[in-house]
Order: C-alpha cells, then structure tokens, then sequence
C-alpha cells in the first residue's frame, strides 16, 4: 500500500463523484474541495497547532529558567507577557482532546504528559530555588508557579466534569 491510498486530502481531490462537470470552474472545484476539507478537519489542524504552541511555550520556559543569565531580558518579559494567553490556550488544548475523545478518535499519550512537565517543572525550580544560590524567587519563578497550577487546575477541572457529567 502506498503512502497516498491513507492520505485523506488525494482522497478529496482524486473523488470521482466530486470532479467538475461541464460549466464548472477548475478552481471553482480545487476551492470547494478545500474547503469541505478543512472544515471537516477544523478540529484536528486546530488540535495540532495549540498542542505545538503549548509544548514550545513550555520548553521555551524550562530553557529561560535553566539558562537565565545567558537569556537577554528582553526574552524573559517576552514569555511573561505571553503567559495569561498561553493559560487560554491550555482551556482550548483540553477542550479539543476532549471533543477528539468524545468522537472516539484516537487520542495520544502525549496530550496528558504536558501537566506532569508542568508539575515536573515546579518541584525542579522550587528546589533550585530553594537550595541554589544562583536561583531566587523573582517574576519568572513566579510565572512558573502561575503557569504550573492553572494548567493543574484546568486540567483537574475537565478531569472532574468527565465524572461529574
């Protein structure tokens, strides 16, 4: 079996039943294709996108945290400033794994591990907080407690409305 007999999209565009007849527009066709594509997979691109931003914020956090003096500041205020959103799309992430397992799509391991790297995170910069002379309790350790216990939290909540409901 070749790659392309799974691809969904070839399936879409190579469909007899879907080709233009006579009177009809190529581009016409190629954009109503698409369209009827995307819109069917809303979810999915939209579940892949807020899965990428959420582990590249937080492994642009853990590297801010571990490599603070070689950072320039400006990229520290830039992750602070970037925080209330990410906590947003956190609420986004859970709600669309959510939707995927309702629909009985197949859901990945790694969608769950996020929250432990977030509680991993904590415990780690609290103890080098706690027990290093190079690390203080500053605005940034504090973005990480923030960060650490909202996603917890949103992630506890949708935990407790599955069993709830």
């Amino acid at each position: 079996m070749a790659w392309w007999d799974n691809n969904l999209i070839f399936e879409y565009v190579f469909s007899k039943e879907k080709k233009p007849g006579k009177g009809h527009g190529w581009f016409l066709w190629v954009y109503r294709t698409l369209h009827e594509y995307f819109a069917e997979h809303l979810i999915e691109f939209l579940y892949t996108f807020t899965s990428f931003v959420t582990y590249a914020y937080l492994a642009s956090v853990v590297a801010v945290f571990f490599m603070k003096d070689a950072v320039p500041s400006i990229v520290t205020k830039l992750i602070d400033s970037v925080s209330e959103p990410y906590l947003g799309l956190i609420g986004i992430y859970i709600i669309l794994k959510e939707i995927r397992e309702r629909r009985g799509e197949r859901v990945s391991v790694y969608s769950e591990i996020f929250v432990a790297l977030w509680f991993s995170l904590l415990v780690i910069s609290t103890l080098f907080t706690f027990f290093s002379k190079s690390y203080h309790f500053d605005e940034f350790y504090k973005l990480i407690i923030t960060d650490s216990l909202a996603a917890f939290i949103i992630r506890l909540g949708t935990f407790l409305h599955r069993f709830i409901l």
